[in-house]
């Protein structure tokens, strides 16, 4: 099923598909992501457009105005980050019906590189308010992400995909701690955001030898408020070269646009694990060739997700179940919605009929033997195009089961 007189398509780049080198290009602020999605509005391209940006994952999900092709799309997100066509892997495209089962399945942690985890649905919910504030969300688009958001619910209460809590964060100290960098070792992480966090809870639960969280605020806030619930030590930005090399382990997840740590920094490193969980990357280019440095990204994490995705295989049908049900019941309202101008078409029938036959009685009757008969009149036109109504409803539902609608 498609909506009705558009296409909805979704542009996808993501880490299956993808190196991070490539969705680096696209991991853009939300003032650039504002202004990426008013071009396509303003360009004509898009009715209605929203992007979902993350370290995984970059996808357009955008209601085409007439004739716009996909590849029209792409080359506009090209231009407007800066690319010349064919520098960077194809989109994969996907359209209408498919579209929402991929953006159910993303909302429920089907399609996360941590089965299950949690950071996704926020994220959704930050891309929606950015195409909210920038007026590019509207009726199709609207309904898609409230949806997505209920159904993402339901899977993390009604199934077990996303027991544990893990996440990137949690994922990648996972990994640090099978390779003995964690417990009784000096462990520094970098930001205080959701994954900082992460990391932090992740890390004092494997009882490393010190834990020191360095972050751009200096003053009271937040970031040492977060420090103090973890027993960390907390530094500024500007002490992070020299506490680099004082630890064994270093988890870094900011939202700098550029490289927070230089190799320079890491020039004389002696064992030093460096895990970058950011994109764009906190580490200058260049650390995984230093002698003394190992250097990981979010990609180099998927082997242990994949254990992780192992051990919750059992929750996989349920949540598959329940975004299968929400999908089929998007399908049903698609349909309803397609039927809306055939009965927008009847009342307006009815509403003229019933005014004519009001002025009909007016000319042979009055008093309280014209109000009788009006009412009677709309009360029967009611019932009439309520029947009419209905009787559409059910073909169109009954369309649905015959074609073995999803």
């Amino acid at each position: 099923m498609t909506f009705p007189s558009a296409r909805l398509y979704c542009l996808s780049l993501n880490f299956r598909l993808a190196a991070i080198e490539r969705r680096e290009v696209f991991a853009l602020s939300e003032s650039a992501l504002a202004g990426l999605l008013r071009a396509l509005v303003d360009g004509g391209l898009a009715l209605e457009a929203i992007v979902l940006s993350t370290c995984h994952r970059f996808e357009l999900y955008c209601i085409a105005a007439p004739g716009t092709t996909p590849d029209a799309i792409r080359d506009q997100l090209l231009e407007e980050v800066g690319l010349a066509h064919g520098k960077t892997p194809n989109f994969t495209v996907i359209a209408d019906l498919d579209a929402v089962r991929r953006l159910f399945r993303i909302a429920s942690g089907l399609e996360s590189l941590v089965l299950g985890e949690n950071q996704v649905l926020s994220q959704m919910k930050d891309a929606y308010r950015i195409a909210c504030d920038a007026e590019t969300s509207g009726f199709h688009l609207n309904a898609c992400f409230h949806r997505a958001f209920r159904v993402g619910k339901a899977v993390r209460s009604q199934t077990r995909l996303s027991a544990g809590g893990s996440s990137v964060g949690t994922v990648a100290v996972d990994m640090a701690a099978r390779d003995g960098r964690v417990a009784d070792k000096r462990v520094l992480v970098v930001g205080a955001g959701e994954i900082g966090a992460l990391c932090l809870r992740a890390a004092v639960a494997r009882k490393p030898a010190t834990l020191t969280l360095v972050n751009r605020t200096t003053r009271r806030g937040p970031a040492r408020d977060l420090a103090a619930k973890h027993n960390a030590r907390f530094a500024p930005l500007e002490a992070l070269a020299g506490e680099l090399l004082r630890h064994d382990a270093v988890f870094t997840a900011t939202a700098s646009p550029d490289a927070v740590i230089t190799l320079a920094m890491l020039r004389g490193a002696d064992g030093l694990a460096v895990y970058d969980l950011a994109l764009p990357r906190d580490v200058e280019e260049g650390a995984d060739r230093l002698p003394g440095v190992f250097y990981y990204t979010v990609d180099d994490i998927q082997p242990h997700a994949d254990r992780l995705a192992i051990e919750r295989a059992d929750a996989i049908p349920a949540a598959e179940a329940l975004v299968n049900a929400a999908l089929a019941d998007f399908d049903a309202w698609l349909l309803e919605l397609s039927a809306v101008p055939s009965i927008r078409r009847i009342l307006e029938l009815g509403g003229a009929l019933q005014a004519e036959e009001d002025a009909f009685l007016a000319e042979r009757l009055s008093g309280d033997a014209l109000d009788a008969a009006r009412h009677s009149v709309r009360r029967l036109s009611q019932n009439l195009m309520r029947t009419i109504i209905d009787e559409l409803k059910r073909t169109v539902r009954n369309t649905r089961r015959r074609t073995g609608g999803a």
